[in-house]
């Protein structure tokens, strides 16, 4: 698997799923920009969870995450050599293809969450950080625990708050990306049009850091 044909035969596989996806997938966006390098990023991930590298309950979301692009590349690539052997069966317009509409739909929602959660490094790094903060809080109040078992409405009340203090203990740490993305508008663009650093911090979310730096101060 590590030859460099073995790596040029899975890409081109997966530059043809996309481009199936794009004229079949009718259910979803039908994207052909999803590439193989979201699956080598998850596979590196699965390769740090299993040597240890990533720990904890990190490690449970990480895998989760990375678990879930290889198992949708998988069913594809399943599903194209079980059709290929009654190629005849399948219908020329192939959104009429029930199976093969399904199995894209898995592919490109999970690869879409790959690429921004997985393939992102600096995200990827946020989002398990914050999921070791959230089983922290966890361990200090159960009732979060009941929350998650129970899908509570409370628990998407209690959750954006546990990933804002957790940025606002933090700010410069890549738990920043996440913020980032849920709130754009509050740190500065840059030349390039994309989200810039903290040195472009909207001035109203720097004084939220200021008075949670102050309340810390007045609790210790």
């Amino acid at each position: 698997k590590g030859s460099s044909d073995f790596q040029e035969s899975e890409r081109s596989l997966v530059a043809c799923i996309a481009h199936l996806n794009s004229v079949a997938n009718f259910k979803r966006k039908g994207r052909d920009d999803l590439s193989c390098n979201i699956l080598e990023s998850a596979r590196d991930v699965m390769h740090r969870c299993a040597t240890g590298q990533i720990r904890g309950a990190a490690r449970d979301a990480a895998q989760i995450l990375a678990s879930d692009v290889v198992a949708a590349f998988d069913a594809m690539r399943s599903y194209l050599a079980e059709v290929s052997t009654c190629i005849e069966r399948v219908d020329p317009h192939l959104c009429n293809n029930v199976g093969l509409v399904a199995r894209l739909v898995d592919w490109e929602e999970s690869w879409e969450i790959g690429l921004r959660y997985v393939q992102q490094a600096d995200m990827f790094e946020a989002v398990i950080g914050v999921v070791s903060e959230f089983t922290a809080a966890q361990t200090m109040c159960p009732a979060l625990i009941t929350m998650c078992e129970d899908c509570d409405v409370e628990l998407f009340l209690v959750l954006p708050r546990i990933v804002l203090l957790s940025f606002l203990s933090e700010p410069s740490s890549k738990r920043t990306e996440l913020v980032k993305s849920l709130i754009p508008h509050r740190f500065g663009a840059s030349a390039d049009g994309s989200v810039a650093s903290l040195a472009k911090m909207h001035p109203d979310l720097q004084t939220l850091i200021d008075h949670y730096n102050e309340t810390v101060c007045i609790v210790e």
